[in-house]
């Protein structure tokens, strides 16, 4: 009976010290306390078996069951008790009764590590790692300053060899951007001198296009424009440069206009023009470069406004369907003339193409006026047909006065009328007589506001005449105005009471109120 006893007591702690040791090994392995490095099966971890590398996940979530681990006995085994430093026996994977759930990854403690599942990866090298994918492209760089791209194209001419203006070669190097071009031509920063600046006239084409001889160290003016426009007649834009430039044989001054193409390492020219100047070379200076629809529907062309002191012309030029860049129209918008100083403006106008251009123009006759004329008016009309150069159309002259105006008027063109007028000093605006024609210049375009101002002066004018306050309610009555209407009428009634045309004005008086007059048809 004793030994019975002894028997259940030493199976007791046998039992005991065989669950203490498992329990110890399921919180180490799921990272619990490690156990106490007394135990002999734990003294040395890794004689217990090999760790199981499944994926770099720093932490595995407490109660997860890491695959490939299995306890240390099945049910319904006998138990066997590890004797002396060998640890239990581990089944492998795969063995046992049932698969065990698939590992989670648990929440990220650091930026990088990605939550999700691990099973279902061919590869484990399609787990992100902290530092992120490894095709992660950094942000874009901004864009370099035509400052920038202008100095980098300086310092990569250094290795070209000088002497392309003599032996008519072309350095084998592009263009920068016509905005870095532009800039590098007006500014002409420290470094761009010698090589540089032949090298760039060389690839330019100066001489092929001014048919002139040119020396690279004066060849360029500091004035130059640029922009990118659709001169080719599609969606990409090209590049346009507006440079002014000097020959030498002959000699001479212009603005070389150069069109450029974008390649994938850098721009190159497609055509070039030159457009020659007859002022003064000290103050020559391209004032302006725009685009403008003019004679395609789906190519632009670009206006080029050149200058001096004293002097100004304005080019239109496109490119045509044969990539020919061509000069279609010239005009003087300032200068000295034979008669004397023109001042001219150039608009388009139609919505057809090729559109119209018209030219008006003021010559000035001198200090004042002389009988209230200030000198003579050109106006023009220009047309194109296709891409041919535009020609005149039509051309009118006259005197620059008020009575132009008025003959203006009379031949049923009221806008060239309103711009002699508006051209005129206004001190030379303000009798009762000038503000009555403005009046009907105004009325003639239907800006009826604006009429009715000029008309309202008109009649407050101290040498304003009756008849322009009956002529005032007849355009009032014209517009429906017709409270407005009867109180002019009555004014003037009023104003000349003896009037010739009495009766006349009573009458349409009375068809303004809704009463009209027997006896009157």
């Amino acid at each position: 009976m004793r030994s019975v006893s002894l028997t259940r007591l030493f199976l007791a702690a046998f039992t005991l010290t065989v669950l203490t040791g498992t329990s110890g090994c399921k919180e180490w392995l799921v990272g619990g306390d490690m156990p106490s490095p007394d135990v002999p099966a734990f003294a040395d971890p890794n004689s217990y078996a090999e760790p199981l590398v499944v994926a770099q996940v720093p932490v595995v979530p407490e109660g997860a069951r890491l695959l490939g681990r299995r306890a240390a006995t099945e049910p319904n085994s006998p138990e066997t008790p590890p004797t002396g430093d060998t640890p239990p026996s581990v089944p492998g994977p795969g063995e046992g009764d049932a698969e065990p759930p698939p590992l989670r990854v648990p929440e990220p403690a650091e930026p990088g590590v990605i939550k999700g599942r691990l099973d279902g990866l061919d590869d484990l090298d399609e787990l992100p790692t902290r530092d992120g994918p490894d095709d992660m492209a950094d942000p874009a760089a901004p864009p370099a300053t035509p400052e920038d791209e202008g100095a980098a194209w300086i310092e990569s001419t250094a290795e070209i060899a000088p002497g392309c203006l003599r032996d008519g070669s072309v350095p084998s190097l592009p263009l920068p951007s016509p905005e870095a071009l532009a800039w590098l031509l007006t500014t002409q920063p420290l470094g761009f001198q010698g090589i540089a600046r032949e090298a760039l006239a060389c690839l330019l084409g100066i001489a092929r296009t001014t048919n002139a001889e040119i020396y690279g160290n004066t060849v360029f003016e500091p004035t130059a424009l640029g922009l990118r426009a659709a001169l080719a007649g599609d969606e990409r834009l090209v590049g346009v440069v507006a440079a002014g430039v000097v020959t030498e044989e002959p000699r001479g001054v212009g603005t070389l206009v150069v069109i450029l193409d974008e390649r994938d390492d850098g721009w190159t020219v497609r055509d070039s023009l030159f457009l020659p100047w007859a002022g003064s070379d000290a103050t020559h200076k391209v004032s302006s470069l725009s685009d403008e629809r003019l004679v395609l529907k789906k190519r632009s062309g670009v206006i080029i406004r050149q200058r001096d002191r004293d002097n100004e012309l304005e080019h239109h030029v496109t490119l045509t369907t044969l990539d020919a860049l061509t000069e279609v129209a010239r005009f003087t918008l300032s200068g000295l003339v034979d008669e004397g100083t023109v001042k001219a403006t150039v608009t388009a106008s139609g919505k057809s193409f090729p559109k119209g251009l018209l030219y008006r123009g003021v010559v000035a006759a001198g200090a004042g006026a002389e009988d209230g004329v200030f000198g003579r008016y050109v106006i023009e009309t220009w047309k194109a047909d296709g891409e041919a150069p535009y020609r005149i159309d039509r051309r009118q002259d006259g005197a620059f006065s008020l009575n132009g105006a008025a003959e203006l008027l009379l031949g049923d063109q009221p806008a060239h009328a309103a711009w002699v007028y508006d051209a005129i000093p206004k001190a030379g605006r303000q009798d009762a007589a000038a503000l009555a024609l403005g009046a009907r210049i105004d009325g003639a375009r239907g800006r009826v506001r604006q009429a009715v101002e000029y008309w309202k002066k008109t009649v407050k004018a101290s040498d304003a005449p009756p008849d322009l306050q009956r002529d005032y309610a007849r355009y009032l009555a014209s517009q429906k105005r017709k409270k407005d209407a009867v109180k002019a009428f009555e004014k003037y009634l009023e104003l000349a009471p003896d009037a010739s045309d009495r009766s006349e004005v009573e009458a349409e008086l009375d068809a303004v109120r809704g009463r009209p007059r027997s006896g009157l048809r």
